[in-house]
C-alpha cells in the first residue's frame, strides 16, 4: 500500500484532535491545547473585534447589529497542490435587532469528515481496512447582546454542543458566556474606542464518554470526562477617521480559571484519564494575541491585514455592494483573506472566505413604525371605528369608541377632536348633561385646540335646545369674538338667528342669515327661515328665490330632503296665494306622499284643483289625504273641502255627512301646550331620578375597558333604554302639539266654513224636496182634473 494515503490521513488525525484537544485513553500522551473547542472558539479566523457582528468573540458587541443579518463564513488550511482541502470548519449566522438596545442571534459551527479506520497504536491502515469512522462537531449558539448604557453593553452565548468521536460514541454537552463591552469614547472628532471583555465557558461544557477506542463500554468508574476550557478574551477596538480605518487587539488566555474549575470538579492526579500523571499538565494557562487592521480604500473596498492569535499572518480585502429594496437599504459583504500558519508548517496556507448581508429596516425604522403605529396608526384605526360608528349614527357605540380610544391613547393628537364628537354623541342621545360636563371639560384641558370654538357651539346648542336663549347668545358673541375664521362660525350664527327669528327680531336675525355663504352647513336651513321672513315682509319673491334654492339642491342627504320637502310645500302655498294654480299644484307635487309635509301638500293640491272647478280631482287628492295620514290635524278640513266638492257636482247628501264630520272631527279635544308641559314635567323627574346612571355612563366610556367595565355596559344600556323611550315619547309628543297647532290657527274658521257650508247643503236639500212634493200634488191634481173632465164628459153624453 501507498505510504502517501496513511501520511496525509496521519496529518489529517494529528490536526483534528489537536482541534479537538479532548483524549482518548490510548492518546492520553498527546498535549492539550487549551480546549477541545480552542480551533474556532479561541481563534480568529472569521471573526474579529473590527465587526460588530463578531458573536463568538464577544457577544456584548452585538448590540450595534442595525438590520437583520445573515452571514455564511468557510476557513480552510493545507493546499493539496492547487486545490484546497477540507481541513477547517464553516459557520452560518443569523442576527436579529430588537428594539434600539436588544439583539438576539444564533450561529451554528460545524466540522468534520470521515476517514479510513486506523489502529491507534501504530497509527497505521490496516491491510484489509476498507471502512470508514466519523468525526465531527457540531456547536449551536445562542447569542444575546443588551445596551445597558450608551457605554456599556452586556450579552452572553448558550453554547450546545454535539460531537461525534468516530462513530464510536456521540456525546452532548452546553456551556455558558459572558461578555462585556466598554464604549467609554465615542467622538465624531476624537474616534471610537471601546474595551472588550468576554468569559468564555464561564460554564464549561462537559462531555462524558462511555466506550473506550475500540467501541467497548467501560464501567461508568471508568468513564471519561471531556472538559471545555475556560477562556478569558481581553482586547481593545479603535475606529478613526470617520470610521474609515478600524484597529483592534485582542489578547486570549485559556484555562485562566484553572485552580477554580479544578476545585469545582475535584480533579486530582490521575481521576478522569485514569494515567498516572498530574492533570496540571492539561490545564497550564496559555497566553495568545492578535491584531487586526481594516482601511476604507474606497466605500466599496477595504483592505486589511492582521495577525490571528494561533500565530498565522494575513492579507486581504472587504467587497461592499448595496442593493435596494422598497423603504430599505441592504447591504452585501464579501470579505476574504489568506494566512500562513508561522507555528504550524504543516497548515500552511490558510484562507477565510465570508458572505454576509444586512436587510431589512434599520432598528430605528422599526422603532419609528412601531412607536407611530402605537402613536398614530393603532389610535387612528380606533378614531376611524369610532368614527365610522359615527357616521352610521350608531351614537351609543361610538360614545364609547371614542372613550376608549381617549383612555387608552391619552397623547393622540386628534383627541380633542375625539372628545367633541364623543360630546355630539351625548347631544344626540339627549343626556344633555353629560354632554355639557365633556365640553366644559375640554375647555379646560385642550386650551390651545383648533377644536374650542366646536365645544362653545356644542354648549350654544344645548342652551338653545333647553330655550337657555341668553346664554346661547353668549356663547355666539364668544365664538364671533375668538374664532371669528372656524367652521363653527357658521352654525353658531344660524342658532343665534334662530334665536332673534323666534323673538321676532328680524332684522337681526336676517343679518346673521345673511353673513352664512353656500357651502356651509347651515345655509339651506338659513334660506328656509330667510323665507318665512321675506314672507313676513310682503317680500314674495324674495321668499320664492330662498325656496327655490333649498329646492335646486341635489345633495340628497336625508336632512336636506327633508329640508326640500318643506321648501316645496311653502313654495306651493306662495304660488297658491299668488293664484298661480299650476305652479302650486307643482310644488305640492315634489313632496312624497309619506313625507312629514305630505299631508299639507295634498291638502294644498285639493284646494287648487277647487279654485279651477275640478271637483272630482279634489276628491281624488282627499281620499289619499285620509288614507295616508288618518291621524293629521288636516282632517278635518280635509273633510271640509271633500263637502265643497260634493256639492259642486251636485251631490247634497253625501256632502251633508262630509260636512258633518268635518264638524265633529273639528270639535274634538287635541293635545296642547298645557298637555306638553305637563308632559315635560313628568320627564323632568324622571330625567332627575335617571342623573346617576348618566354619571356612571361617563365614567365607564372614559375608563380604559376592563373586563369589569366592559361587563356594566350591557346593563348601562338597558337603563339607557328606558329613558330614550322617555324621550322619545316625549319628543313625539312635542311634534303632535306643534302640528295641533296648525289645526289650531285656523280651528274657528273651519268651524264656521263648515257651519255655513252644512246649512246651505242642507236648504238646498230641502228646497229640492219641496219641489218635488208640489210636483206631485201638480200631477195628482192634473190627474184628478183629467178625470173629473171624463167623467164630465160621460155625464154630458147621458143627459143627451
Amino acid at each position: 500500500m501507498s505510504k502517501k494515503p496513511v501520511a496525509g490521513f496521519t496529518a489529517v488525525v494529528i490536526a483534528l484532535l489537536m482541534m479537538l484537544g479532548g483524549r482518548t485513553p490510548a492518546l492520553a500522551d498527546i498535549p492539550a491545547t487549551g480546549g477541545f473547542a480552542s480551533p474556532y472558539f479561541q481563534a480568529d479566523y472569521i471573526q474579529d473585534l473590527t465587526e460588530y457582528s463578531a458573536g463568538i468573540v464577544n457577544p456584548a458587541l452585538l448590540y450595534r447589529v442595525n438590520q437583520y443579518r445573515l452571514e455564511f463564513g468557510l476557513y480552510r488550511w493545507k493546499f493539496s497542490g492547487a486545490v484546497l482541502t477540507d481541513l477547517g470548519y464553516q459557520q452560518v449566522s443569523v442576527l436579529a435587532p430588537l428594539g434600539l438596545r436588544h439583539t438576539v442571534g444564533l450561529t451554528v459551527l460545524g466540522l468534520g469528515g470521515t476517514t479510513p479506520n486506523v489502529d491507534l497504536e501504530s497509527h497505521s491502515l490496516a491491510e484489509d481496512s476498507t471502512s470508514e469512522s466519523r468525526y465531527g462537531d457540531m456547536w449551536f449558539v445562542g447569542h444575546y447582546g443588551m445596551r445597558l448604557f450608551p457605554w456599556l453593553a452586556l450579552g452572553t452565548n448558550l453554547k450546545f454542543m454535539r460531537q461525534n468521536q468516530f462513530s464510536i460514541e456521540k456525546a452532548f454537552g452546553w456551556g455558558l458566556d459572558f461578555g462585556v463591552y466598554a464604549n467609554p469614547i465615542n467622538h465624531y472628532r476624537w474616534g471610537d474606542l471601546g474595551f472588550s471583555l468576554n468569559f468564555q465557558d464561564v460554564k464549561p461544557v462537559k462531555l462524558t464518554w462511555k466506550h473506550d477506542s475500540e467501541g467497548e463500554k467501560l464501567a461508568d468508574s471508568s468513564a471519561i470526562e471531556q472538559l471545555m476550557t475556560t477562556r478569558l478574551r481581553a482586547g481593545m477596538r479603535y475606529s478613526g477617521m470617520n470610521d474609515r480605518i478600524v484597529f483592534s487587539f485582542e489578547y486570549v488566555l485559556d484555562n485562566f480559571m484553572d485552580a477554580f474549575w479544578e476545585s469545582v470538579f475535584s480533579l486530582e492526579e490521575g481521576e478522569i484519564l485514569n494515567q498516572a500523571k498530574d492533570i496540571k499538565n492539561n490545564l497550564d494557562r496559555v497566553g495568545r494575541y492578535g491584531a487586526h487592521l481594516k482601511y476604507e480604500f474606497i466605500p466599496q473596498i477595504w483592505v486589511k491585514a492582521g495577525w490571528a492569535n494561533n500565530n498565522i499572518p494575513y492579507v486581504g480585502f472587504n467587497l461592499n455592494l448595496i442593493y435596494p429594496l422598497p423603504e430599505m437599504v441592504n447591504f452585501a459583504k464579501f470579505d476574504f483573506h489568506v494566512g500562513y500558519s508561522v507555528n504550524e508548517p504543516e497548515r500552511g496556507l490558510t484562507t477565510m472566505f465570508k458572505l454576509a448581508s444586512d436587510f431589512g429596516p434599520t432598528r430605528e425604522q422599526r422603532m419609528s413604525r412601531g412607536l407611530y403605529e402605537k402613536l398614530t396608526l393603532e389610535p387612528r384605526n380606533e378614531y376611524n371605528k369610532a368614527m365610522r360608528l359615527y357616521m352610521a349614527q350608531k351614537y351609543w357605540d361610538a360614545a364609547f369608541a371614542f372613550g376608549n380610544l381617549i383612555s387608552v391613547y391619552p397623547n393622540f393628537h386628534l383627541n380633542d377632536k375625539a372628545t367633541f364628537l364623543m360630546g355630539n354623541c351625548y347631544r344626540e342621545l339627549y343626556l344633555n348633561d353629560i354632554a355639557r360636563e365633556i365640553y366644559k371639560e375640554a375647555l379646560a384641558e385642550y386650551s390651545t385646540s383648533e377644536q374650542r370654538p366646536n365645544f362653545l357651539y356644542g354648549l350654544m346648542d344645548l342652551d338653545y335646545k333647553e330655550n337657555k336663549h341668553e346664554d346661547a347668545l353668549k356663547n355666539h358673541a364668544f365664538i364671533n369674538n375668538l374664532y371669528p375664521e372656524s367652521d363653527a362660525r357658521a352654525e353658531a350664527d344660524y342658532l343665534a338667528g334662530q334665536i332673534h327669528f323666534q323673538r321676532k327680531n328680524y332684522n337681526a336675525a336676517e343679518q346673521l342669515f345673511n353673513q352664512i355663504q353656500p357651502g356651509d352647513e347651515p345655509y339651506l336651513f338659513s334660506q328656509y327661515t330667510l323665507s318665512i321672513i321675506n314672507t313676513e315682509n310682503k317680500k314674495v319673491k324674495a321668499a320664492i328665490r330662498n325656496l327655490e334654492t333649498i329646492v335646486a339642491d341635489t345633495s340628497g342627504a336625508s336632512d336636506i330632503l327633508l329640508l326640500q320637502d318643506a321648501a316645496n310645500n311653502k313654495l306651493g302655498q306662495l304660488y297658491f296665494e299668488q293664484v298661480d294654480l299650476r305652479k302650486a299644484v307643482e310644488a305640492f307635487k315634489r313632496v312624497p306622499e309619506g313625507s312629514g309635509f305630505g299631508d299639507d301638500a295634498l291638502l294644498g293640491t285639493a284646494w287648487s284643483w277647487i279654485k279651477v272647478n275640478r271637483p272630482e280631482l279634489c276628491l281624488k287628492e282627499i281620499a289619499r289625504l285620509i288614507a295616508a295620514h288618518s291621524e293629521s290635524p288636516h282632517i278635518a278640513e280635509a273633510y271640509l273641502l271633500r263637502g265643497y266638492a260634493l256639492m259642486l257636482q251636485p251631490e247634497h247628501k253625501a256632502a251633508i255627512e262630509a260636512l258633518e264630520k268635518s264638524l265633529e272631527l273639528a270639535k274634538r279635544d287635541l293635545a296642547d301646550e298645557e298637555d306638553l308641559k305637563a308632559e315635560k314635567r313628568e320627564y323632568e323627574q324622571f330625567e332627575r331620578i335617571f342623573a346617576p346612571t348618566a354619571q356612571q355612563i361617563k365614567k365607564n366610556a372614559l375608563r380604559k375597558p376592563t373586563d369589569k367595565l366592559l361587563a356594566e355596559r350591557p346593563e348601562l344600556k338597558r337603563e339607557y333604554e328606558r329613558f330614550a323611550q322617555k324621550n322619545r315619547a316625549l319628543f313625539d309628543f312635542k311634534v303632535l302639539v306643534e302640528d295641533n297647532e296648525k289645526f289650531f290657527r285656523r280651528k274657528e274658521q273651519i268651524l264656521l266654513d263648515a257651519e255655513y257650508a252644512l246649512a246651505k247643503a242642507t236648504k238646498m236639500v230641502g228646497s229640492a224636496q219641496e219641489e218635488k212634493l208640489i210636483d206631485r200634488e201638480r200631477k195628482k191634481q192634473q190627474e184628478l182634473d183629467e178625470k173629473i173632465r171624463k167623467l164630465e164628459q160621460e155625464l154630458q153624453g147621458v143627459d143627451e
